[in-house]
């Protein structure tokens, strides 16, 4: 399908969680398909799919592994810092994923995205230290905690900068 550069220009929105059947849902459509007008895989629709899928699956296999993991005696050092890293990496899931909630309520109001930017701030503080008891610590939990947290870090990265 190819589209003139006019009719996309006419068709882009500002506002893109429009509701479908208007005429910014057809530009909508194009812009975050998984696939280019040439027929080509989109990777940044690829990145952004997998970090919203990806980063509360991750955790969820992440909480179930330490659920298996042996409670009995005390716990080392390395894996309490696991359980650091999955915290963190947790909340950061929690964050956007509750900012995610306000944006789909609150449209595009300019608080959303003054939150968003706030937001965002908190989640590059919790990363780093996601990935520190993901690669410090020791348990079963350590790569699904590491891929939560470098899949959360995409969540919150404009997908036009990469």
């Amino acid at each position: 399908m190819n589209l003139s550069a006019a009719e996309l220009k006419r068709n882009q929105c500002p506002d893109p969680l429009s509701p479908k059947g208007s005429a910014t849902w057809h530009c909508l459509e194009h812009r975050f398909s998984l696939y280019e007008l040439g027929g080509e895989v989109n990777p940044f629709s690829v990145i952004l799919v997998a970090s919203l899928l990806g980063a509360p699956i991750a955790n969820g296999v992440a909480w179930w592994l330490r659920s298996r993991d042996d409670n009995s005696g005390l716990r080392s050092w390395r894996s309490s810092l696991l359980f650091v890293g999955l915290l963190f990496a947790s909340a950061n899931t929690a964050l956007y994923l509750i900012w995610l909630t306000f944006r789909l309520v609150d449209k595009n109001a300019p608080l959303v995205w003054k939150t968003h930017g706030i937001c965002g701030d908190i989640a590059l503080f919790l990363i780093p230290f996601a990935l520190l008891g993901a690669t410090f610590g020791k348990g079963n939990a350590r790569i699904p905690v590491a891929v939560c947290a470098l899949l959360g870090f995409f969540l919150w990265v404009p997908v036009g900068i990469l």
